[in-house]
């Protein structure tokens, strides 16, 4: 049901494991034998079938292109990889328990990627942005209102602003709601 537009760069450029000192393009082969980047590819759930997500000298690719963007990068296995999860995020059903989402918005998140002759597939492109957590695009992260009168169950959520993706975790604000709900002290109101 999710999906990210950032998972398309940790198949092919060098911005995903930034670690000081090591060039990221020696970092690419571990990135690309992580079956599960393909888990979180851009869905078309929440993607157009024509929308454009990587631009590239010779073409464009959008959700119904894995296997040409695979095979242009010349990682062919990494088609496969998407093929063994693309049906697990389909069609997910509410998951009747109480659901708390805690996500961030406002932050620039990897939308399209813009290559040119010079850069692809193998240099950081430019990147036009969207909005999300930096990592996790809106749509995605809106997700579970899909669930929405779905289910008996509440579906409750936190939004942040300006947080991202990883130190939403440790954010003040998610620590107290976490200990609000754990210790029963969390009013739905």
């Amino acid at each position: 049901m999710c999906g990210e537009s950032t998972a398309y760069s940790s198949k092919f450029d060098e911005r995903s494991f930034q670690i000081h000192g090591v060039s990221p393009i020696r970092i690419r082969p571990y990135q690309r034998s992580a079956p599960s980047t393909a888990f979180v590819m851009p869905s078309v759930n929440f993607w157009g079938e024509d929308e454009t997500i990587v631009v590239a000298p010779k073409r464009n690719y959008t959700v119904n292109d894995f296997k040409e963007f695979f095979d242009d990068i010349e990682f062919p296995i990494g088609y496969e990889y998407w093929l063994n999860n693309k049906d697990l995020l389909q069609e997910l059903t509410p998951p009747e328990v109480e659901l708390h989402e805690i996500y961030s918005l406002q932050m620039p998140t990897p939308g399209v990627f813009l290559y040119n002759n010079r850069t692809f597939p193998d240099i950081q492109p430019a990147i036009l942005p969207d909005d999300g957590d930096g990592t996790v695009n809106k749509r995605s992260l809106l997700g579970f209102k899909n669930w929405e009168g779905k289910q008996e169950q509440d579906i409750l959520s936190l939004e942040l602003v300006g947080v991202e993706h990883l130190a939403i975790l440790r954010h003040p604000t998610t620590v107290n709601y976490v200990k609000q709900v754990v210790t029963g002290q969390f009013d739905k109101k």
